[in-house]
């Protein structure tokens, strides 16, 4: 059968910066798993030595390092393919994204040529590889972004990624072009939306993002952020909030634009009758928004493999009305999901198919993520 896993990841620890890994566990233990990554030498086995000495946030970096230590994004995403069943015709979403600006040091392969290996993927596998182009605000101005996109989806990238909390807000005006050409050409945008991931390293020059500039106001909104005495991963939850993309469908309210994750995060648990809301109030702020603008979608990617979700999902999928079940879309967040206990990907699909039935799954798989993908530019069958 055919179906679309519609938020995959291929780029490996080649494509970040240097500092990349000191926010994720301790930065003595970061330098020397850096150097192993830099020269590939007996990576596996160092890794496994450390792994007893770190915490549970190390571990789990660890895992994510298990796949990203893949030389070439090419072995990346044939691992990707293996995971599910040969017969299928299983097709895969790409995400690559920028790390030039995150603020914690430089690349030693620049961000085109993470977008060169992965084009050569796409030629490799023209008809499982839909790659996405990756913009962020800081790049250019507007014209230059709209312009770099531009290029790459004539070139036959199928979509768009962004990743706020990298350290920009959505409605930076620098974005206005990026916007208003996928509006035009009716092109699908995937961003990143939950607390945590990937998020900007640095608390210095920082005053573009503490005072951003937004090509439209909400009257009586205001556009300070001070970092305070914030921690900065709070900071940069705040740049990649679903309400800060009021202004965005203000000014473009035909986009096309999922929300990844639907807002959720692991602090959420999905056994539990008390959650009031309070942990699930990214998702029903993405919902309302989703009854107000006709092409936004959200995917269930990563927040699949938690404990609970899919009875939960399931009852919540029910009550939505089906303009709104048009646009919930499978994905699975490979790689970043070997962090979790039942992570790998074989696992998430046979869970899916499992769990949601399969006329369910190839509708989240298939008919909703083939609508989500076709543009004026490029159609999908």
């Amino acid at each position: 059968m055919r179906y679309f896993n519609c938020h995959t990841h291929t780029f490996n620890m080649q494509y970040v910066p240097d500092g990349f890994l000191g926010y994720r566990m301790n930065m003595r233990v970061a330098k020397m798993v850096n150097a192993v990554i830099r020269t590939g030498w007996g990576a596996k086995a160092i890794m496994k030595t450390i792994k007893p000495f770190l915490g549970p946030q190390g571990k789990k970096t660890l895992a994510f390092l298990s796949i990203g230590l893949k030389k070439t994004q090419d072995m990346a995403f044939e691992e990707l393919i293996a995971k599910y069943p040969k017969d299928d015709d299983a097709r895969f979403i790409i995400l690559p994204l920028n790390f030039q600006y995150m603020g914690v040091g430089e690349l030693h392969i620049s961000y085109q040529q993470q977008l060169a290996d992965l084009f050569e993927v796409k030629k490799k596998y023209p008809n499982k590889c839909f790659p996405f182009v990756s913009v962020d605000a800081r790049m250019g101005n507007s014209d230059y972004n709209k312009g770099f996109v531009k290029t790459y989806i004539e070139r036959g990238f199928s979509g768009i990624k962004l990743y706020p909390s990298m350290g920009y807000f959505p409605f930076d005006e620098r974005m206005y072009g990026v916007y208003q050409y996928a509006q035009t050409e009716n092109i699908p945008i995937m961003t990143h939306c939950s607390a945590g991931g990937i998020n900007y390293g640095s608390s210095e020059n920082i005053y573009s993002i503490e005072n951003p500039l937004s090509f439209y106001k909400i009257p009586g909104k205001q556009y300070q952020f001070p970092l305070g005495d914030k921690k900065l991963g709070d900071y940069c939850d705040a740049m990649v909030s679903p309400e800060h993309y009021e202004e965005v469908f203000h000014e473009f309210p035909n986009l096309k634009l999922c929300f990844a994750h639907m807002g959720i995060d692991g602090d959420v648990n999905f056994r539990s009758s008390t959650q009031n809301g309070v942990g699930l109030s990214w998702y029903q702020y993405i919902m309302n928004m989703m009854l107000t603008y006709p092409n936004i979608y959200m995917d269930i990617s990563y927040t699949l493999s938690y404990d609970g979700f899919y009875q939960w999902f399931i009852q919540e999928y029910n009550k939505m009305p089906k303009h709104v079940q048009d646009r919930i879309m499978f994905g699975t967040d490979f790689f970043m999901t070997v962090q979790e206990l039942q992570g790998d990907d074989n696992i998430i699909y046979q869970n899916a198919v499992k769990e949601l039935g399969s006329s369910l799954f190839l509708k989240l798989a298939d008919e909703n993520v083939l609508r989500y993908l076709n543009s004026n530019i490029q159609t999908y069958k």
